[in-house]
């Protein structure tokens, strides 16, 4: 006869329940701060010294974090056979394509758009990122792609082409450019990270954060002159290390509760989150635009989350779905 499980499995199993999405959705929150805040902190510096402090922000914090855990995972396998120094040499590429892709390009292209745009509209544009994913995904990796993701691609699509219609025309301005072509950037990213070996999602997203957060810091402040006061400095790097950082704990530890499935899927609300946290924030009354754009994403989410073969993102990971982190799965995350 087979044994009933006991009491404290079953609560344990129904805590689960709350607490898996309650990570995930603290996740999505974490990252979509970044966005309206992030448009504050643009009045106290430029946009690629802002970009390498939000970073610098999540790389040192995820360094506290990996210190205090002691969650150190090795960086490099103790294999010295062929196949595993090639695998490895091929995810070290991969890696500086990650950081250059996702850490120093997408991030500045972002902020300089957010410079003009309104945040709760760059909120929603932010979905394009599974957009261009999934296309990379399908098109250049090879990888299946199920049909409801298509659908929920389809959608987010039609979100940024309504949010880009103006009096019965297109208007992309530079604005609306540069924040697509960050989330086309974030999309190389998140498949670039996929194919890291070797590392773990904390580790990577680590590495990206201090080198890429380096970088733009650099260019930002003495190449283009753009030096910011000790308290915007203050201000950005406890954001980077909300928003990017204490994000993409959450997420990881979602992931052990729910699977990169339906953790990923919860992370998607991130853009839509965002722009009602900038409409808060700013006090921006949405347009019909802006309404319909958030109804298609709202349902480009609702598609993500009852997708059982969706793999998870985080900025800094693995994704088949956004939205900025990796898959605990397959390899080794703002």
């Amino acid at each position: 006869m087979a044994r009933r499980p006991s009491g404290r499995r079953r609560f344990l199993a129904s805590n689960d329940r709350i607490r898996g999405p309650a990570l995930a959705i603290a996740a999505a929150v974490s990252f979509a701060l970044s966005v309206p805040l992030g448009k504050w902190l643009l009045g106290e510096m430029g946009s690629f010294s802002l970009a390498g402090i939000l970073y610098l922000g999540a790389g040192l914090a995820l360094t506290l974090y990996r210190l205090l855990t002691e969650r150190r995972d090795p960086a490099v396998r103790n294999d010295t056979s062929l196949e595993v120094s090639i695998s490895l040499r091929r995810s070290r590429f991969a890696l500086a394509g990650a950081v250059v892709s996702g850490g120093i390009v997408a991030p500045a292209l972002l902020l300089y758009g957010l410079v003009s745009l309104a945040a709760a509209s760059a909120s929603l544009f932010l979905s394009l990122e599974v957009v261009f994913t999934a296309l990379l995904a399908g098109v250049i990796f090879h990888e299946h792609v199920a049909r409801r993701v298509w659908l929920a691609v389809a959608l987010m699509a039609g979100a940024s082409t309504l949010l880009a219609w103006t009096n019965g025309g297109f208007s992309w301005s530079l604005s609306v450019l540069f924040i697509v072509l960050a989330t086309l950037f974030w999309g190389l990213d998140n498949n670039l990270t996929r194919e890291i070996k070797g590392y773990s999602p904390l580790h990577i997203a680590q590495v990206k954060g201090l080198i890429a957060g380096s970088v733009n810091l650099l260019i930002g402040v003495f190449a283009l002159h753009q030096v910011p006061r000790m308290i915007g400095v203050a201000a950005g790097l406890a954001l980077g290390a909300v928003s990017y950082g204490l994000s993409l704990v959450f997420f990881v530890r979602g992931l052990r509760v729910l699977g990169s499935a339906r953790t990923g899927a919860y992370f998607a609300s991130a853009p839509p989150i965002a722009a009602l946290l900038s409409m808060v924030i700013f006090l921006d009354s949405p347009g019909f635009r802006l309404l319909g754009a958030f109804v298609l994403v709202i349902a480009a989410t609702l598609v993500m989350i009852t997708e059982k073969h969706v793999h998870a993102h985080a900025h800094g990971g693995e994704v088949h779905t956004h939205v900025h982190w990796p898959d605990e799965e397959h390899r080794h995350e703002h």
